[in-house]
């Protein structure tokens, strides 16, 4: 049978939705199309107000928990294809044009892994949302007008946390989460510090929770108590993303992965 995306809400197929040049999906049914049509980002284009971003239902519970101000730790995982590393650059882009001044930074692992997840799509992207990319800069980072910056960088090794001890942010995105060692997280997530009225500083990552620690802070929320005695699972929110939520793969990509062997898969 085809692929068929549907949306995690009401379970309904997906339509193609077209508006100057932006397509996108969306959910047919009224009450779902309008709370995805809630967070779109608009943004001006020769004085009329442009949509440029429509989230899925399941980036759509991602951002409802982002701005609940609820949760210090929050991890949009699951399946390759559900959109992740997408989600995260448009998180950032969001919320750099909602708040003046707002600080964020973007994560990998290591820089060839930043390259070709993000930087090489970043450029034409912000160019729709009036932001400057400046990759020469170290780190590169996007400036837009209103004193927001979306910054990147990597963690490789431990020695790379110093990086971040002394820097400060609203948010601190983690992209392939499991990737990490669990105490540069930690550590770097300690960097989401700026608080402002209007939103609580967080960290936020994206992965396939399949590393342990992942697993342990967020699904099992359970951690060593002797070693991590203040933590606290009320602070630790897992939005599951999976294939079916996305319908932006084709059905060769859902044949490709079906072909994977079992452990892979």
């Amino acid at each position: 049978m085809p692929f068929v995306a549907r949306c995690c809400w009401c379970s309904q197929p997906f339509i193609k939705w077209l508006e100057r040049g932006l397509h996108c999906w969306v959910c047919p049914t009224p009450a779902c199309q309008a709370r995805q049509a809630k967070w779109a980002l608009h943004v001006n284009v020769l004085g009329k107000p442009t949509c440029v971003y429509v989230p899925l239902p399941k980036q759509v519970d991602a951002l409802e928990a982002v701005v609940s101000g609820k949760y210090r730790w929050i991890l949009y995982g699951g399946a390759r294809g559900g959109a992740k590393s997408h989600f995260l650059r448009w998180l950032a882009y969001y919320l750099c044009l909602l708040h003046p001044n707002f600080q964020v930074v973007l994560l990998r692992r290591t820089y060839p892994e930043l390259e070709k997840s993000h930087l090489r799509r970043v450029g034409n992207e912000v160019k729709r949302l009036g932001g400057d990319f400046v990759p020469s800069a170290r780190p590169p980072v996007v400036r837009f007008r209103n004193g927001s910056v979306l910054e990147f960088g990597h963690c490789q090794d431990t020695q790379d946390i110093e990086n971040f001890q002394s820097a400060e942010y609203n948010l601190v995105l983690a992209d392939e989460l499991g990737t990490f060692e669990e105490d540069m997280i930690l550590r770097i997530g300690a960097s989401a510090r700026i608080k402002t009225p209007q939103f609580r500083p967080c960290v936020v990552g994206s992965t396939n929770p399949g590393a342990v620690w992942v697993r342990d802070r967020w699904i099992n929320k359970e951690v060593d108590p002797t070693r991590y005695k203040n933590y606290d699972p009320a602070q630790y929110h897992f939005i599951q993303s999976l294939l079916d939520d996305n319908p932006y793969p084709d059905d060769e990509y859902e044949q490709m992965l079906n072909e994977l062997d079992p452990d892979t898969y």
